[in-house]
C-alpha cells in the first residue's frame, strides 16, 4: 500500500507501532507511551472521513488532565474521545483489539464530560464498502 502524508504542523512525530498486528489497543498503548507531558489527547479513528475538524478542536479545548470528553450528537455518543493524562496508565495497559471506549464504562460520572456537537460525522465510520455510499 502506498500513501502520502501532507502535514502542515511544525512538530509532528510519526510513530510506527511494532505491535500493530495485535490490534487497536496495542497500537494506542504504544502511542500513549510517547506523550507523557501532554495534558490530554484526542483519540481520532482513521475510518471517520466525515468528522469535522471543528469537533476535534472543541474536544481538545474541553479536555483537562482529569476528564474524558465524549462528543454527543442528537443524544448519541460518538468519536473521537479525548482522554486526560490521569487516564494514560489505563490506555497504556491496553492490548490486543481492546477499544479505549470500554474504559468509559468503568469511569465515575464526575470524570466524564459530554460535549454537544453539531457534527453527524461523530457517528459515522467506514467498516464496509457499503458504508462509503
Amino acid at each position: 500500500m502506498f500513501f502520502s502524508l501532507n502535514f502542515q504542523f511544525a512538530d509532528v512525530e510519526i510513530i510506527f507501532c511494532s505491535r500493530s498486528n495485535r490490534g487497536m489497543g496495542a497500537t494506542l498503548s504504544q502511542a500513549v507511551q510517547s506523550i507523557e507531558d501532554w495534558e490530554g489527547a484526542v483519540i481520532v479513528l482513521a475510518d471517520m472521513p466525515w468528522l469535522a475538524s471543528s469537533t476535534c478542536s472543541k474536544l481538545s479545548r474541553a479536555v483537562s488532565s482529569d476528564l474524558i470528553c465524549v462528543p454527543k450528537f442528537r443524544g448519541s455518543w460518538g468519536n473521537p474521545v479525548a482522554f486526560g493524562s490521569f487516564f494514560y496508565p489505563e490506555l497504556r495497559a491496553l492490548d490486543a483489539d481492546v477499544c479505549p471506549r470500554q474504559l468509559l464504562g468503568t469511569v465515575e460520572a464526575r470524570y466524564l464530560k459530554q460535549i454537544s456537537v453539531n457534527d453527524a460525522g461523530v457517528l459515522r465510520d467506514i467498516d464496509t464498502q457499503h458504508d462509503i455510499t
